[in-house]
Order: C-alpha cells, then sequence, then structure tokens
C-alpha cells in the first residue's frame, strides 16, 4: 500500500489504532473472561467453606442450648431445631426411664438373691440335721432337740419367703400384695398356705423386664410318683411285638432290657409278661397294670406308696422289633417322678422327730 498525502496517511494510522484498540480489547475481553471463570471457582470454595463453618458454629449453639439446658426461642433459629430438639428429649427421657427400670429390677432381684442364698444355708442345716437324726443311736432327747430346731429354721424359711421391699412382697410375683406364705407360728408346717390359697399369676416385670423370682415349685408341688399311660389297647397283638424298659425304683436302676412279645397277646398277657421280666430283672412287685384297656406304667406300685423325684420309667423301642411301640399304644417316652415340696417335707420330718422315728427320718 502507498501512502500518498497526508490524509491518506492519517486514515492509515486511525485504522491502525482502531484495530490494535479491538485487538487490545479482545485481548482483555478474553482475560477478564478467563479471570472471571477464577473468581467463579474462588467463589465456590469459600461458599462451601463458609458453609461448613457456618454449620459447625451452629452445631456448637445448638450443643451449647442442650448442655445448658437453654431452649429454642422460635423455630427460626434452625429449620426443624424444635423438633430435633424435642426428639433428642424425648431420647433422653426414655433412656432415663429405662435406667431407672433396669436399676428398680436389678435392687429387687438382688435382695431376691440374698433371701435365696439364706434359704439354702438354713435348708442346708436343716438337711445336715436329719442326716444326724436318721442315726438309730440317737435317743429320744437328741431327736427332741433336732425337732425344736426343725421348727425354728422351718419358720426363718418362711419369714425369709416373705421377705418385702417397701410394701411389695420380693417372691410374690404380680401378686405383689399378698404373702408368700400364710402361716401361724408352732402350727403344723403343713398348715401353712401358699398366696393366700389363690393360683399363681405370673412374675412380676418393670416395663418389660423381670424383677421378681417364683417359689412356687419350693412351696407349692404335690409330691408324685413316675407315670406313664399309653392308649386304649383291646385287640390281640397281629404281629410280634418288642419293648425295651428301664426303671428307677427311686434308688436303684433296673434295666429290664428287651421284652418280648408274641401274636395274639392280650392286654392282660403283656402285662404279665412286662412284670415277669421287670422280677427277673432283680425288681419288686408290679411296675405295670392293665387300666381300662390301656398299659399303665407306675413306680408307685413297687414303692410303697412314695412319691420320690428320682424315680423314673423309661421305655424304647426294642432292638430286634424297633417300630413295635405304636402296637401297644405307647410312645418312646421318660417320666420322672416328683419330690415332695418344702411344707409337706418340714411336716413330716416334724413328726418324725416328736415321735422319735429314726427311721422315717
Amino acid at each position: 500500500m502507498i501512502i500518498q498525502n497526508n490524509a491518506e496517511y492519517l486514515a492509515f494510522t486511525y485504522k491502525v489504532q482502531g484495530l490494535l484498540a479491538i485487538r487490545t480489547f479482545k485481548v482483555l475481553l478474553v482475560t477478564r473472561i478467563i479471570m472471571i471463570g477464577r473468581i467463579s471457582s474462588l467463589q465456590r470454595f469459600s461458599a462451601g467453606r463458609d458453609n461448613v463453618l457456618q454449620n459447625q458454629t451452629t452445631f456448637a449453639k445448638d450443643t451449647m442450648r442442650l448442655n445448658t439446658g437453654q431452649r429454642l426461642l422460635n423455630n427460626y433459629d434452625k429449620l426443624g431445631g424444635a423438633k430435633d430438639l424435642i426428639n433428642l428429649t424425648g431420647g433422653i427421657q426414655n433412656y432415663t426411664q429405662l435406667s431407672e427400670s433396669n436399676s428398680k429390677a436389678y435392687t429387687e432381684l438382688e435382695l431376691a438373691e440374698s433371701a435365696i442364698n439364706n434359704m439354702k444355708d438354713i435348708l442346708d442345716q436343716i438337711k445336715s440335721d436329719a442326716l444326724q437324726g436318721s442315726n438309730d443311736t440317737l435317743g429320744e432327747e437328741e431327736l427332741a432337740i433336732l425337732g425344736n430346731q426343725l421348727r425354728s429354721l422351718g419358720e426363718n424359711v418362711y419369714q425369709l419367703a416373705n421377705s418385702k421391699l417397701g410394701n411389695k412382697y420380693l417372691f410374690g410375683g404380680i401378686q405383689s400384695d399378698k404373702s408368700v406364705i400364710t402361716y401361724t407360728p408352732d402350727d403344723l408346717f403343713g398348715n401353712a398356705v401358699y398366696k393366700e390359697g389363690e393360683n399363681d399369676l405370673g412374675e412380676r416385670s418393670i416395663n418389660g423386664i423381670k424383677s421378681s423370682v417364683s417359689l412356687g415349685s419350693l412351696f407349692n408341688r404335690n409330691a408324685d410318683t413316675a407315670k406313664v399311660l399309653g392308649t386304649t389297647f383291646v385287640t390281640p397283638l397281629t404281629a410280634n411285638a418288642e419293648i425295651n424298659l428301664v426303671v428307677n425304683d427311686g434308688s436303684n436302676d433296673i434295666n429290664v432290657g428287651d421284652i418280648a412279645l408274641s401274636t395274639g397277646d392280650d392286654v392282660n398277657d403283656i402285662v404279665t409278661k412286662i412284670n415277669n421280666a421287670f422280677l427277673a430283672a432283680g425288681g419288686t412287685g408290679s411296675v405295670v397294670q392293665n387300666q381300662a384297656g390301656a398299659l399303665s406304667f407306675n413306680t408307685n406300685l413297687i414303692s410303697n406308696n412314695i412319691p420320690n423325684a428320682d424315680a423314673a420309667i423309661i421305655i424304647s423301642p426294642g432292638s430286634n422289633l424297633p417300630n413295635s411301640l405304636s402296637s401297644l399304644g405307647l410312645n418312646t417316652i421318660s417320666a420322672k417322678g416328683l419330690s415332695r415340696d418344702l411344707r409337706q417335707t418340714l411336716n413330716e420330718l416334724d413328726s418324725a422327730y416328736n415321735s422319735s422315728d429314726n427311721s422315717r427320718i
């Protein structure tokens, strides 16, 4: 390009300057755009940091409110703040109530445990005296002394059974207002009444936590023998059968073993064969009888009607004919007897001491 005069020179100069200005503006604009992008990233970082700091500040304020017992004056302090505080307060109250329930239950059970341990010590002493009293060398005076001691020890057990916490009987269960044992001093031990003559309704609990122990099996259980009663069996056996029998008469195991029964045997034949096998194994008396067409096993028949927790009857299939019990109306079963409860035991001991009967003791 050839510039021929000043006017053209000036026009060219302004054009160049304009282009430079436009280019400079474009550079500045791009730079500004780049800078804007960098500032936006910084702003995002700053906003995130500020949000974290704000949350930490809010948490600190809420924590201080909870620790100092302050309450929110309105719902604008924090979105949902009042609701959260109510939930937290309810949870704390629930935990406090649960802790109190645990503490109350623990206290009651701890006192019950102490009373039971004392009962055990007394019963151990009663047992030791009874073993001594059963010696034939002791005479009437010595047995009378042991009898007097039994009276004192037995009534102490009754008193411990009536242990209370405030107005509540520890061993009363749900019926915490009823005395566990009602008795008259110097009266027969057997005349004592459990739970004032009412049925035992179950254990006591505090908000679902068990807080009592029943003495029902100690004071309110009838002694019994070991018994097994089959279903009615009136027709003769249609095939050979076999039964395996083990009996404890209260002191010794009598292993009768497999008893073979034949096709055509009726109930009376089966009763005779079982009792004969029992005698041959060393037993005494009859262990089974015909009860309305059913086989009735009972250690009462061999122990002179003496109830005994050690007595037992175990019936199982024979080794040669293991599927024959159903033909006899029986199932595989193990039955045990029940010993006397404490009232009956104390009553019997008291009677034996007063009559100077060493063998009964």
